[in-house]
């Protein structure tokens, strides 16, 4: 469901495009993939499990990429928004509740032919790698957007208001 194929196949056209542009790939259960990872030129993290460590590699990044056909709303992209990281995924899940189109990242659509799909991504790679000071605001409103929606306050003050409501009745 996460179409880890979609991925290679994107790297491989951006990189075709745009030489100096790395991806890595990070997650459980890579390592049947290892070969296909690394003949990509993708750099292959595997599972990280300490926070420090995946904390450092989102300050590294400009962007996420989600290519699943089925998600509800990834952790991973709560987590790199909160770094600036600008996600672009399909458009799946509750993903379009939270991520605007050239506002805090690009959905793109999930019915389309995956030739479709993988030229959407390249595209917006594209976009941004040309287009440093529109990347730059991007990933400043999806820094700010996470820190507003994802952040303690707000989590704390849901919860309160789920608290009360439940007390009262």
């Amino acid at each position: 469901e996460k179409r880890p194929e979609l991925y290679l196949k994107i790297a491989d056209k951006v990189r075709a495009k745009h030489p100096d542009i790395s991806f890595v790939m990070a997650g459980p259960n890579l390592e049947s993939n290892s070969d296909s990872i690394a003949k990509a030129g993708i750099l292959n993290l595997g599972e990280i499990q300490d926070e420090t460590v995946l904390n450092q590699w989102y300050q590294k990044l400009d962007v996420i990429l989600i290519t699943s056909y089925r998600e509800g709303f990834p952790m991973v992209i709560m987590e790199g928004m909160n770094f600036g990281v600008i996600p672009i995924s399909t458009n799946i899940g509750s993903i379009s509740e939270h991520v605007f189109d050239d506002i805090n990242g690009f959905v793109i659509e999930n019915n389309l032919s995956e030739a479709e799909i993988i030229d959407q991504f390249v595209k917006k790679i594209s976009y941004l790698y040309l287009n440093q000071d529109k990347k730059k605001k991007l990933s400043d409103n999806t820094k700010r957007y996470a820190i507003k929606e994802f952040g303690i306050e707000n989590f704390n003050t849901k919860y309160k208001t789920i608290l009360l409501k439940n007390n009262s009745k």
